[in-house]
């Protein structure tokens, strides 16, 4: 299977499939309609061993050229049979998403995986502000998708100290962390973040001495790049 012959799957279908034989990928056709920002993909297993490592790939249509990859499955860790449920932040358009062994080295022609997607519109109403050029006064957000970052930018005059405080109402899949850069959108100055964001409301406040007076840049994000939580809300002040 490959691109001109993937399958195309319906928002909100769940359907199966296998990787088998060895180096096996399923090709899946999927839609993002106008409005939608947010690719949400639920991959599984149908049971508890197996030996596949199951992962994933998207790709965004390219035309007149193969498509382009756009988002991978997050680092496992946790060992045991895989299981995803994953925010893209992603544009409208036409996608690929192909399922496969993460080394292309095993085979289960027995047991079955399931898939589905759905998409969403991203209720940050600060989107976009994921890079110094598109940053916003600091607010409330939301960590949406997978590797999502939320750029705040503030002022600061010679000697002041900049008070940084991140909050959220409640517990968050999110283990959020915040950085602070220089005027050039790069040099970090500082950090600090939770180590999981389930066990309590996130509340980070520190006082931060700034080595001048000007512009700076704090950015909010996933400790790991891999969590997001769209129903959640962050405040960074």
């Amino acid at each position: 299977m490959g691109w001109s012959t993937a399958d195309t799957l319906a928002e909100g279908k769940e359907v199966t499939g296998s990787v088998c034989p060895a180096r096996d990928k399923d090709f899946f056709k999927i839609t993002v309609p106008q409005g939608k920002r947010l690719l949400r993909v639920q991959l599984k297993f149908t049971v508890e061993t197996t030996p596949i490592q199951l992962t994933y790939i998207l790709y965004k249509e390219n035309p007149g050229k193969d498509p382009m990859q756009v988002g991978t499955a997050p680092l496992w860790t946790s060992g045991g049979i895989r299981t995803y449920d994953v925010y893209h932040c992603v544009d409208p358009g036409t996608y690929y998403l192909v399922v496969k062994d993460d080394g292309d080295d095993n085979a289960d022609g027995k047991n079955a995986y399931k898939v589905s997607f759905t998409t969403d519109s991203d209720k940050d109403n600060n989107e976009v502000n994921n890079d110094v050029a598109s940053a916003k006064a600091p607010g409330s957000g939301t960590i949406s998708c997978k590797g999502d970052l939320d750029y705040f930018k503030t002022s600061v005059s010679a000697g002041d100290l900049l008070e940084v405080k991140l909050t959220t109402a409640g517990p968050t899949k999110v283990d959020l962390k915040y950085s602070i850069l220089l005027d050039d959108g790069k040099t970090k100055i500082g950090e600090e973040s939770i180590a999981d964001g389930m066990k309590a409301a996130t509340n980070l406040t520190s006082l931060w001495a700034m080595p001048k007076g000007g512009t700076y840049y704090v950015v909010v994000e996933d400790r790991t790049g891999n969590k997001s939580d769209p129903a959640g809300c962050t405040r960074s002040r």
